[in-house]
């Protein structure tokens, strides 16, 4: 049964609809309009710094800032350069960002990266910004990992100087993508499996930090992983990881490399203080390696990685570096430190643009000068004592040659060289050794300069009480004496100069022709090997003596006899 109103009353029912309809629109124009005012309302930034890079941001150079502006802001980055333009508008020397309020106004931001050219005292507005999904925060204070538990749009994490002992606050991060920490505080990283959508996690401890790692297992579409002195023994959970790309771990106590076998798409490697390199055989497909620090001496499980780029093999024992000739693609190589005498077998490598061959014997520079494509080249502490060859490197725009005998001024073709690339704008560090010395003798290594080239003492010059203490019979024949050992009476006489001199071994009294001089430091014997106090050999020889403290390296140059 429908009920009918009679007419009178849906007339007066009509007029109290259209009553209600009008006041309600009234209240939705009140309240867009209360809307857009608070969006005009001028919001301020107290600290010069942050309100530049909110102007930036908004292209509004001057005029007040209004919270419809702040609304567009995704994104702030505050790094030394980027204040450049800041420091030179405004005539500061240094200028840094130190107070944060305002920002809780970008509603909006999703990319906060704090990387340098900022002193914040506080960081908690950063938990007021839900809609961040990268926070890069390097340097500064320390920083407790409470600060992001609430941020859930979170994708990408940088922070250092984290003093958290835990990763419990980030456990309901669960869109973590990206985690990189450096912490010296960390114990506990077992909520890492709370997050399985990570590609890249970073752990870096200094001093090195004693860690549980067994949850890393739980990671499996890891496609970046970086662990630096956090206790690293096992590598098992790598069976876990078949996407991995980039896999640094350096400076861990790892006991066996087998599982990086297993890495078939592995691209980027980095370890150290090993000894054989059999294991990154397999890897076909890397294209950086970075062995450094250890005892390599066998590069044969190099030759047929072919798609390497860049390889850092700095600080281990090679002599050998005949395989890396079959690395044609070679961009970067770093043999720094080793003990690398022949690199003619590198002519190979046409498309080096960067090489780093410094503290290595090295005496023929010539492979190097068919690197057309070279940009940059160090030969740092080398026996090379010639630079001819190089002069047709037309590309070369950083030469670094220190501790050398090279005379670059004294050849015109290498000095012209060098000019082109000073003119070209690049850089030439060159600092020889002034004078050229007759002899030169490293402290504690058998390395030894002399008659204008290289070579190796059977024992190496030392400090002993302060004194440096170097082997009489080299130096003494060098110069034209003749010298004899009396094995009965531990007596060395040293005949060919002005006078006689006979030394006793563990005994500071000396003969000097018909004199009898003090020693500060008797004479020592090692391994068949007599040394005495270079002070001493220097004021009877008539030698200057230069010390060149930084290289570990010790002059001697027929002159005034004293040392400087």
């Amino acid at each position: 049964m429908t009920a009918v109103l009679p007419q009178g009353n849906r007339g007066l029912l009509l007029r109290v609809m259209i009553v209600l309809a009008l006041a309600m629109g009234s209240l939705g124009i009140a309240g867009t309009g209360k809307a857009q005012a608070e969006r005009d309302s001028v919001i301020e930034f107290p600290d010069p710094v942050l309100d530049w890079l909110v102007r930036q941001e908004i292209g509004l150079a001057e005029g007040p800032i209004r919270l419809s502006d702040a609304e567009q802001v995704e994104e702030l980055d505050v790094r030394y350069e980027k204040l450049e333009a800041f420091r030179e508008q405004n005539g500061y020397w240094f200028a840094y960002l130190e107070d944060l309020t305002g920002m809780e106004q970008l509603v909006n931001l999703k990319s906060l990266i704090l990387w340098d050219s900022h002193s914040v005292e506080s960081l908690d507005i950063i938990a007021s910004l839900p809609k961040l999904e990268k926070i890069v925060i390097w340097e500064g204070r320390p920083i407790d990992l409470e600060l992001f538990s609430g941020l859930h749009s979170l994708r990408e994490l940088v922070v250092t100087n984290v003093i958290s002992e835990d990763l419990e606050p980030l456990r309901s991060l669960a869109n973590l993508e990206v985690l990189n920490l450096i912490s010296n505080t960390l114990q506990d990283v077992s909520a890492l499996e709370s997050l399985p959508q990570l590609r890249e996690l970073s752990l870096y401890s200094w001093p090195e930090n004693s860690v549980d790692l067994q949850v890393l297992d739980k990671l499996t579409k890891l496609e970046r992983l970086s662990i630096h002195q956090q206790g690293l023994r096992q590598l098992d959970f790598l069976r876990h990881m078949p996407e991995l790309r980039e896999l640094h771990i350096s400076n861990n106590p790892i006991i066996s490399y087998e599982p990086v076998k297993q890495l078939s798409r592995l691209e980027s490697l980095s370890v150290s203080h090993v000894d054989d390199l059999s294991f990154v055989a397999p890897l076909s497909h890397l294209q950086q390696l970075s062995v450094e620090q250890g005892q390599i001496s066998d590069l044969r499980p190099l030759e047929n990685l072919t798609q390497l780029r860049r390889l850092w093999l700095a600080g281990n024992e090679i002599r050998d570096v005949t395989p890396l000739s079959k690395l044609t693609n070679l961009e970067y190589l770093t043999l720094q430190s080793n003990a690398v005498e022949d690199i003619s077998s590198l002519r190979t490598l046409a498309n080096l643009e960067e090489f780093h061959a410094g503290g290595n014997p090295i005496r023929d520079v010539h492979a190097i000068g068919e690197m057309a494509k070279l940009r940059v080249l160090n030969l740092d502490d080398t026996s090379i004592t010639s630079l001819r060859g190089l002069e047709r490197l037309s590309e070369l725009r950083e030469v670094t040659l220190r501790s050398t005998v090279v005379p670059v001024d004294g050849e015109p073709a290498i000095k012209a060289w060098k000019d082109r690339i000073l003119t070209a704008g690049g850089t030439f560090y060159y600092e020889a050794y002034n004078p050229i010395p007759d002899i030169l003798l490293y402290v504690n290594r058998n390395r030894v300069f002399a008659g204008g080239e290289y070579g190796e003492i059977r024992e190496a010059p030392f400090i002993h009480e302060s004194r440096t203490l170097a082997p009489i019979r080299f130096v003494s024949e060098y110069l034209g004496a003749d010298v004899k050992w009396d094995q009965t009476s531990r007596t060395i006489t040293v005949d060919g100069l002005d006078q006689r001199i006979v030394l006793t071994v563990g005994s500071r009294e000396v003969t000097v022709g018909k004199e009898r001089v003090t020693l500060d430091v008797s004479p020592q014997v090692r391994n068949g090997t007599a040394f005495v106090p270079l002070r001493f050999l220097s004021e009877q020889m008539g030698l200057k003596v230069d010390y060149y403290h930084w290289y570990g390296n010790i002059g001697l140059t027929a002159g005034a006899g004293e040392d400087q």
